[in-house]
């Protein structure tokens, strides 16, 4: 029986992950919308959740960006009108990439935060202060680093695209979440 729904932001990533089998690792349904959440990727997940008592968790890049798709996959997107929350799921945790995952990149791998980064750090941070305090940490971390990371850039500090899968069996096993 799968125990999680992974809902992951970039579809090369989602690739590289059924590659690893992950779900043999551990029991699990890996999803993604390749990028920004549409409509049916949310409906599916959502049906999905409903159906099955099911974790969900989101791995994205550690930006701004990779926040805001996991606020619309949480919370509906502001664009959709009515439909939208219908499709939120409200149990969405943060899986990765976050900063307590970070330790061996390499400095070089990181991206300078730019104005508009930082703009929607401060919306964000606004937005989820109190419904996602622990995300909202993440964000107060990444304004205050001046940096960024995609999650391609963490398979050089874990083990190449061999680690990746690994780390984040760990992660889930332990439930280092927020």
């Amino acid at each position: 029986m799968h125990q999680h729904v992974q809902v992951i932001e970039k579809d090369a990533v989602f690739q590289r992950l059924v590659e690893d089998r992950i779900f043999n690792q551990l029991p699990c349904v890996v999803v993604t919308s390749k990028g920004m959440p549409d409509l049916a990727t949310r409906a599916f997940c959502a049906h999905l959740l409903q159906s099955c008592p099911l974790i969900c968790l989101g791995l994205v890049d550690w930006n701004p960006s990779g926040v805001a798709i996991m606020r619309t996959y949480k919370y509906g997107s502001r664009y959709m009108g009515l439909e939208s929350h219908r499709y939120a799921l409200t149990g969405l945790k943060w899986l990765g990439i976050r900063s307590c995952m970070m330790g061996e990149v390499e400095a070089d791998a990181m991206q300078t935060l730019t104005p508009r980064d930082r703009s929607m750090i401060t919306t964000l941070s606004k937005e989820l202060t109190h419904s996602d305090p622990e995300w909202v940490e993440e964000l107060k971390e990444m304004d205050e680093s001046g940096y960024k990371l995609d999650i391609e850039a963490v398979y050089d500090g874990v083990g190449g695209f061999q680690g990746l899968s690994p780390m984040l069996a760990t992660a889930i096993l332990r439930n280092e979440y927020v």
